[in-house]
């Protein structure tokens, strides 16, 4: 799709011929295929808001919904493992303690609800009260930072050799981001 859409006069990359990537190529573009839902969560009243995904190794998904609650969610399973109540307007994002080894590091859920202006933080298997607590504000947009710098999960070296990673995956961070521009860090030392 990417080949068609930038070299469509000349049909290959390699031959120069980029062209105008206007309105024009919008339009020449063939319908979209239909993809079955392969699973689907269906509760009537409930509208899932925000997914937000654990790193990979968890198998988890913080979703937020319409009723003002947050669910984690078992990727492998499909089940709701966990839910908090009374999270109306809530975001959420992962934020992961300790270095090395993923077995040596603890998860923790991050809940900002920006009606009340809270910074909650959960620790993954405890959810019945806040390992941590603060009052920030309203007006707070919380952000999942990347696990690995762009390209970091690619092999590398030469070819029919065992390539290495570029990098190894950081802990999982997050941080809140103001209207403003302000930035704050959230961390937990343990």
């Amino acid at each position: 799709m990417a080949r068609s859409y930038f070299w469509r006069s000349s049909g290959a990359p390699g031959s120069g011929g980029l062209t105008d990537t206007g309105s024009s190529a919008a339009t020449s573009c063939e319908a979209g295929t239909t993809v079955p839902c392969a699973f689907a969560v269906r509760d009537s009243p409930r509208k899932v808001l925000d997914i937000s995904l654990a790193p990979a190794v968890y198998g988890l998904a913080a979703l937020t919904d319409s009723l003002g609650r947050i669910l984690l969610f078992d990727l492998e399973s499909c089940e709701a493992v966990q839910m908090l109540k009374g999270q109306r307007g809530s975001q959420c994002a992962w934020l992961e303690s300790g270095e090395g080894p993923v077995d040596r590091r603890r998860m923790f859920v991050v809940v900002y609800t920006s009606r009340r202006g809270t910074v909650e933080v959960f620790e993954l298997g405890s959810l019945e009260r806040p390992f941590a607590s603060v009052c920030i504000g309203p007006g707070w947009k919380l952000v999942q930072c990347p696990e690995q710098p762009l390209g970091g999960s690619l092999p590398v070296g030469p070819v029919g050799r065992a390539g290495r990673r570029a990098a190894l995956p950081v802990p999982t961070r997050c941080i809140l981001m103001s209207s403003k521009g302000d930035m704050a860090y959230i961390d937990i030392s343990i």
